[in-house]
């Protein structure tokens, strides 16, 4: 790598410093024509006043006063040494202000001064003349001060003109100057800047890496040969990164192959263990049935203790196939507008029989309807009184909670057994996975349920977690949606995206607030695929969502805005695409509720109600 050379800063430094000299330059010249002018005007000021007093003399001479003379020589006298002031240069007093002065400036002005103060003082010599010819010298007098004045004037004016083209010549050579830097620096530093900003946009534009050119050794080269660097250190960082990305698509192809081996492992196992085992336990059934009384009380023992065994293996392997369906979903679930106060009191009818000296204690107010399969929540509600009956010491009490809490119902189980420590709670959703206490009543178990209630919640869209409450026992809470009109039009958008090919799907907003909306609504549903989810909003208006793309979402609305006109039926509608609006539902809802809102002021206005988007 060759040795930094910031020699683009240095000649900058040139050019800024070229600059800073002709604005000095210049700023000094209009300094040195400001003082001129003053003096210039120091001049006149004074040749004016020496005129006033050559008038003044001469007006005492006409007046033929006694003292007349000797007012007139005393005048003579002060304007004499004044303009030798004026000529040699000094300190000057003009109406009691001191004020300095050069010498004669120029030799024209410098004559008429002497000339003038030559007269002066022969006058001043011949104050006894007759009046008529001391006024005469004295106007002649005048004569030479104005002449001096007169010259004064030009000298003024020629060093104005002077020093006007000096700060002319100034201005030209610093905007020359100006001018030229830009250009340079156009050239040194712009040019490669538009270069390299050009070839940055064709690697964003194309994806791929380019070198920039490395031009003069300058910071701009340092620039090129740094992002050079960097680029060949991103070529291999996305080298390597193509291999990990090899390397992961191989280990997840093995893994995905390992989880569909231990499913159908899995699979196999239930379905080759559920048809002996459902023979064994019959079997023994059967057995004891026959046999009967002929038994003795030991091989009673051992035949109980065989069909125990038996029916527990069973539940078993129903558990394993039941959480792997869940968990490779094949199990689907069929969630809809739901009350869950059936479900609550269908398991608490089936419980409390069975309860073996415990109470099921059930406390629901009015709750609203949730989203849930009421059948699958039933399941998990009898995993979790299993475990709470299981665990609960005989002449316990159970408890059922089931509230509202915000856009959820919570409902809880309860039991007061001897409940678990921290770590037993980390666990206990863990399938495969027993934890108790070891004086717990009821401490068999196959550790599947818990991890089957939380495959089920989860899928609902709810949370479920255990805590020990302060005066003992173990709770169990899960949430469930309630099934609000914005829960349902969310989970359609989610549904339909994950569904879809790209994730693209669309919503279609219809007023159907009017008299005609039921049957809009009929239409519609008569006229739209078995997939398209159907939600009615909180404003009257009737959503469609639609798991298509930009294309057949198109299709869609015009076949449905010509089955609306063939039946005769009018409505606003508005619809907004993923590909366009984006995948947030909000997002989506928003843009077809603009769309809607126009075409409810085109219906208003007499025209067309439909809109594409």
């Amino acid at each position: 790598m060759s040795a930094r050379s910031y020699s683009l800063r240095h000649r900058l430094d040139v050019v800024a410093g070229v600059l800073l000299l002709a604005v000095a330059g210049a700023g000094i010249t209009g300094l040195q024509d400001t003082v001129r002018q003053r003096e210039a005007a120091i001049y006149l000021r004074a040749l004016h006043e020496e005129e006033r007093t050559v008038s003044a003399a001469a007006l005492l001479v006409i007046s033929d006063s006694e003292s007349a003379a000797t007012e007139v020589r005393s005048l003579l006298q002060d304007a004499e040494r004044r303009l030798g002031t004026l000529l040699g240069g000094g300190a000057l007093d003009l109406d009691g202000t001191p004020l300095m002065v050069g010498p004669g400036r120029g030799a024209r002005l410098a004559a008429h001064l002497q000339r003038a103060r030559d007269w002066i003082a022969a006058t001043g010599t011949q104050v006894d003349l007759r009046p008529q010819e001391l006024a005469a010298r004295l106007r002649e007098v005048q004569a030479h001060l104005q002449a001096a004045a007169r010259a004064a004037d030009r000298d003024a004016m020629a060093e104005r003109v002077r020093a006007g083209w000096i700060q002319l010549v100034m201005i030209l050579l610093a905007t020359g100057c100006f001018l030229l830097g830009v250009a340079w620096l156009r050239r040194l530093v712009t040019t490669p800047l538009h270069r390299m900003a050009d070839m940055i946009e064709e690697m964003l534009r194309t994806g791929r890496l380019i070198k920039l050119p490395v031009g003069a050794r300058n910071e701009l080269g340092i620039v090129s040969e740094g992002f050079n660097r960097l680029t060949v250190q991103a070529e291999e960082q996305k080298r390597r990164l193509r291999e990990h990305i090899v390397e992961l698509q191989r280990v997840n192809m093995e893994l995905d192959q390992l989880a569909h081996v231990k499913d159908d492992f899995l699979m196999t196992i239930n379905h080759q263990l559920r048809t002996p085992l459902t023979s064994v336990v019959e079997g023994i059934e059967l057995v004891r049935e026959e046999v009967g009384d002929s038994l003795s009380a030991g091989q009673r023992e051992i035949m109980v203790t065989m069909d125990d065994n038996a029916r527990r293996l069973a539940q078993l392997v129903d558990s394993m196939l039941d959480l792997q369906m869940l968990q490779s979903g094949r199990r689907p679930l069929s969630r809809r507008a739901a009350s869950v106060q059936p479900v609550l009191q269908r398991v608490l009818a089936t419980w409390q029989p069975v309860a073996e000296q415990r109470i099921i204690r059930l406390t629901a107010g009015a709750l609203p309807e949730v989203y849930a399969d009421p059948g699958a929540v039933g399941e998990v509600l009898d995993h979790l009184l299993r475990n709470a009956l299981r665990h609960g010491p005989k002449g316990s009490v159970v408890d059922i909670q089931a509230q509202v809490s915000g856009e959820e119902v919570t409902v809880t189980v309860r039991d007061y057994g001897p409940g678990l420590t921290p770590e037993q709670l980390d666990k206990l959703f863990q399938p495969f996975v027993h934890v108790h206490t070891p004086d717990a009543p009821g401490r068999d178990g196959s550790g599947l349920g818990l991890a089957f209630c939380r495959q089920i919640v989860e899928r609902h869209r709810g949370r479920i977690a255990a805590e020990v409450p302060p005066d003992g026992g173990l709770a169990v809470r899960f949430t469930l949606p309630v099934a609000t009109p914005g829960f349902l039009f969310r989970e359609a958008c989610e549904q339909a995206q994950e569904t879809a090919e790209q994730g693209h799907f669309g919503v279609l907003l219809v007023d159907t607030s009017g008299p005609a909306g039921e049957r809009v609504h009929q239409h519609l549903r008569a006229n739209t695929h078995h997939g398209d989810a159907f939600v009615a909003l909180e404003d009257g208006c009737l959503a469609i969502v639609a798991a298509t793309d930009a294309a057949g979402f198109e299709a869609m609305q015009r076949r449905l805005r010509q089955v609306l006109e063939q039946a005769e039926v009018s409505c606003a509608m508005g619809a907004a695409h993923s590909a366009r609006a984006g995948a947030a539902p909000e997002a989506l809802r928003a843009a077809a509720q603009a769309a809607l809102a126009g075409g409810r002021a085109r219906i208003a206005a007499g025209g067309s109600g439909d809109r594409r988007t």
